[in-house]
């Protein structure tokens, strides 16, 4: 099946060669952004906050109770809640682009550290008992969401399980975190759904609103959404950990690796992106390019296909892969796939719909 869809794919390149911009009036991405709205975002968050006050209320029971059997729930509910996110995670304009909510839900890459520093560093403070719930919200964004939560679940130099003598400590702090997490992720999907909230100014963009001139400007919001995951999907969560030879590959630079899910991330990050470029049963992308180019549609879908395949055959956690002999070919191959993807987007998809792709949130100054 993998080797056909190949075939397939650089078969199809002839045609892309061919690939002609078709006019698409401001009505057609005025559907596009109502239906990725109303039927891609919104409920994606919903999922997210559910499975967020979920967590929080597993933390709880856990601290209260804290055991094997409570400490597995604990997890569950962790890696649950995080499938929810990485399905969202591509969506960074709108009421995440707020108050830093994008970051106090995920601070990473975090190359330095910084979420291990100022753990340590809250912590130091809450022995001399100096700080709060508030203070957490009010302080580093970098201790505020899902790496956070991962750390003090998963840590193996300080384990939940045997208690010690920070254990205390260790369970309020995962209780706040878990708590501010479900209340940002609340505040985005209120912002999005109140009334003359976000969902009205995509549903309303034209001359006067505030945020959109026009249609064409929200479904460009979209597209670099998709393109911006696909992005930090090859450069920080595939090529980081890779490094560029196998002597030199750098497992901690993985997303999530301390639970072990830096590729059941992935997979979820792509579950997200094909029904945003899909759409989700209503209008998508893929809606304004498969009238009048049937064979670059053909060739999207093939492409998300292998790359889901690839990720979903990886058999050991990445951040082994990445420098086991043995493995890593398959993680080196899976790039190339994204990368692959990626360009389809940028040169392709771009001039099907006629929008061009400026700076991302991942292109620094």
């Amino acid at each position: 099946m993998r080797f056909l869809l190949k075939i397939s794919f650089t078969v199809s390149i002839f045609f892309s060669l061919m690939l002609t911009t078709w006019a698409i009036d401001d009505e057609q991405y005025h559907q596009l952004n109502v239906s990725l709205a109303k039927y891609h975002v919104i409920p994606r968050y919903e999922k997210l906050v559910t499975a967020l006050a979920q967590l929080n209320s597993t933390a709880q029971d856990f601290c209260k109770t804290p055991e094997e059997t409570t400490l597995r729930l604990l997890e569950q509910e962790y890696h649950s809640a995080m499938d929810k996110w990485m399905e969202i995670q591509h969506i960074r304009f709108g009421p995440i682009s707020k108050d830093s909510r994008f970051f106090k839900i995920q601070f990473w890459p975090d190359d330095r550290g910084i979420v291990r520093k100022h753990l340590r560093r809250f912590i130091g403070k809450m022995e001399k008992e100096e700080v709060s719930l508030s203070d957490l919200q009010s302080g580093s964004v970098a201790i505020q969401g899902f790496p956070a939560v991962e750390q003090l679940i998963f840590n193996k130099r300080t384990p939940l399980l045997p208690q010690n003598q920070k254990f205390q400590l260790h369970c309020q702090l995962l209780q706040w975190i878990t708590s501010n997490l479900h209340e940002v992720a609340q505040d985005i999907l209120t912002d999005w759904k109140s009334e003359k909230g976000y969902q009205t100014v995509v549903e309303t963009a034209s001359e006067g609103n505030f945020d959109f001139l026009s249609a064409k400007e929200v479904s460009y919001e979209f597209l670099m959404s998709l393109q911006t995951e696909l992005q930090l999907i090859d450069d920080a969560k595939l090529l980081a950990p890779l490094g560029k030879k196998e002597k030199k590959a750098r497992p901690n630079k993985s997303e999530s690796w301390r639970s072990q899910r830096s590729l059941r991330n992935i997979i979820h990050n792509f579950k997200g992106l094909r029904q945003l470029y899909e759409g989700e049963s209503q209008s998508g992308f893929d809606d304004l390019i498969q009238p009048n180019n049937p064979d670059l549609a053909r060739q999207f879908q093939q492409q998300f296909e292998i790359v889901i395949q690839t990720a979903q055959t990886l058999e050991i956690p990445l951040s082994q892969a990445v420098s086991d002999p043995l493995h890593r070919a398959p993680v080196v191959q899976l790039r190339q796939e994204v990368k692959q993807l990626r360009e389809l987007v940028e040169k392709q998809l771009t001039t099907a719909i006629d929008i061009s792709l400026g700076f991302n949130a991942l292109d620094g100054d």
